[in-house]
């Protein structure tokens, strides 16, 4: 059961799709919750040239913490999120963040205004009636206390690490043995070749993806200051 909470909030993105859980969870970050504490500017963790302020890490950590709150229901408890290590789920998708934006740099992708305009068009939380809405975009974001600039900020942020991402995923090759797989459970044969093909190529660019990204925390060398996250 662990194990597929783990996956369940690797799968949501917490970090990389923050923007999803902050248009549904509106809070205010104050320093203390959960057993945090630090004076403004503390450090969660340092990646290379890369920081992940505390305030960062709390606000992050709030979405994640009270997304499971509300998904899981009776299920969900304190101790659950201690058992499946919430907290460093959380850091690590911040710290990967921070080192998919910097590789983005350094790929010289950029994200222009079109696009950062065609993806916030595209959220159902500022739609009325299936269209953009700008009263409704401006009243959500005074809930979460944030500005259009800064909201737009994140999303444009958001645009460049899927953009790295696929970059890197393009690297993919598939092999023989990447096919060779038995038919899912309650079916007589494997899908199709094409259909086949299209998963296997889904898994191995996550691969590729996922060991680049080992690569680049291995290149940053992630300093975690766990006396500030009450770890």
């Amino acid at each position: 059961m662990l194990e597929a909470i783990r996956r369940f909030g690797v799968e949501r993105r917490w970090v990389f799709g923050i923007i999803l859980g902050l248009v549904t969870v509106a809070f205010v970050g104050t320093m203390g919750w959960m057993g945090m504490s630090g004076p403004s500017g503390a450090y969660a963790a340092k990646a290379g040239g890369q920081v992940v302020l505390l305030s960062e890490f709390e606000q992050a950590y709030k979405n994640a913490y009270r997304d499971y709150e509300r998904r899981l229901g009776d299920q969900f408890s304190p101790e659950l999120m201690e058992a499946i290590q919430l907290k460093m789920m959380v850091l690590t998708s911040l710290i990967d963040r921070k080192l998919w934006l910097n590789e983005a740099r350094h790929l010289g992708l950029v994200a222009s205004d079109a696009e950062v305009r065609d993806a916030l068009m595209g959220f159902g939380a500022f739609q009325v009636g299936g269209r953009f809405n700008s009263r409704v975009y401006l009243e959500m974001l005074n809930r979460m206390h944030t500005t259009p600039e800064a909201f737009e900020g994140t999303l444009r942020d958001d645009i460049l690490v899927d953009k790295a991402q696929s970059v890197v995923a393009s690297a993919a090759q598939l092999t023989p043995a990447d096919l060779a797989r038995p038919a899912p459970a309650g079916e007589s044969a494997p899908p199709t070749d094409d259909a086949a093909r299209a998963e296997a190529l889904d898994r191995k660019r996550a691969q590729v993806v996922s060991a680049y990204t080992s690569y680049l925390h291995g290149q940053a060398k992630v300093r975690v200051y766990r006396e500030n996250l009450g770890l």
